[in-house]
């Protein structure tokens, strides 16, 4: 039996691999996508091996139609990890003193944001206003609920009707940072996480972007709080991310360096997506042994059932598929 033929129906894939390599138990390719681009051509391997080890994702493994009947397994004995974090590495103290920071490339343009923090496996709360409990807002809307199948609140709002909130006297500092804060404003049933696009000091006024799900005030309801500014940092083991300047800062616990310590945030919202259609479903997958770990959560409304945020794995339009002994670790959707 020749060397094509042994691996024609298996592929390996380890940390320690090589693109370049063959793809055998002794020669495996180094990276999940360059093994799926593999299984894609002419007469590709229909199951893949995964070795022990870590498999960094910034974004998606995405399998679809053309995948359909793939193996991802894990090697017998072993535990192969998909991991959508990063570490962060280059801590030095700020000037106060009682704090720590490092760079974040990319988070003050966007391109990178996260919600969570790990200090040695642990997860860090963020800073909040209030220390505790929940602060009151000014905000009054008194139109009443229709109930969802009654339609609703009549006339439908406009979105510019769901996006400004006044807050609290002496709540907020005239200059806080509109780029870092994040609003979680409390509705019924649900609540809005969103950020404040502009600010009227005087009149104590933001205008909130992406809207809330519902009007702040509606429902007679009026708590709301704050996240991820400097001035919530009220005690040790809290973190914020500046995006101003594009670093994350944390108040270490009683004897933590940070410098020493692994620091980790997420970078991949999902790890693995199965992407079929209505016309083309993905069919025959089987996932197995697999460990998913860290992914983050985007700014959003939540909603009913809050299904508007990714999964660490998802799966759509697919059928006669397999999942069989997954881990799936510190997800954020």
């Amino acid at each position: 039996m020749s060397h094509q033929q042994i691996h024609k129906e298996t592929i390996h894939v380890s940390p320690a691999g090589n693109d370049a390599a063959p793809g055998s138990a002794a020669r495996p390719l180094a990276t999940l996508n360059a093994v799926l681009a593999r299984c894609r051509q002419p007469g590709g391997a229909r199951t893949i091996i995964l070795h022990e080890g870590v498999y960094p994702l910034a974004a998606p493994l995405q399998l679809d139609a053309r995948d359909s009947g793939l193996t991802l397994a894990a090697a017998p004995g072993e535990s192969p990890v998909l991991y959508g974090g990063r570490v962060l590495t280059g801590w030095t103290r700020e000037a106060d003193g009682r704090f720590w920071s490092a760079p974040a490339a990319g988070t003050e343009t966007g391109a990178w944001d996260f919600r969570q923090l790990y200090v040695n496996g642990e997860a860090r709360p963020r800073a909040r206003l209030p220390e505790s409990g929940l602060w009151r807002h000014d905000s009054v809307f008194d139109q009443p609920w229709l109930a969802t199948s009654g339609g609703g609140f009549q006339p439908p709002l406009s979105p510019e009707r769901r996006s400004t909130l006044v807050y609290g006297s002496e709540q907020l500092s005239p200059g806080f940072s509109l780029k870092n804060a994040e609003f979680v404003i409390y509705h019924s049933w649900d609540e809005s996480q969103t950020r404040a696009v502009a600010h009227e000091s005087e009149r104590r006024v933001l205008t909130l972007d992406p809207p809330c799900g519902y009007p702040p005030g509606a429902f007679g309801i009026r708590d709301y709080c704050v996240y991820n500014l400097r001035e919530g940092l009220t005690r040790p083991g809290q973190w914020y991310l500046d995006r101003d300047r594009g670093r994350v800062v944390y108040w270490p616990l009683p004897g933590e360096t940070p410098a020493d310590c692994r620091i980790e945030a997420s970078v991949a919202l999902t790890l693995l997506a199965v992407t079929g259609t209505a016309e083309a479903p993905v069919g025959g997958i089987t996932l197995r042994g697999l460990g998913f770990d860290l992914t983050g959560v985007r700014l959003a409304a939540p909603g009913w059932g809050a299904g508007v945020f990714e999964g660490a794995v998802e799966l759509s339009h697919v059928r006669s598929s397999r999942l069989d002994g997954l881990r799936i670790t510190r997800p954020g959707g």
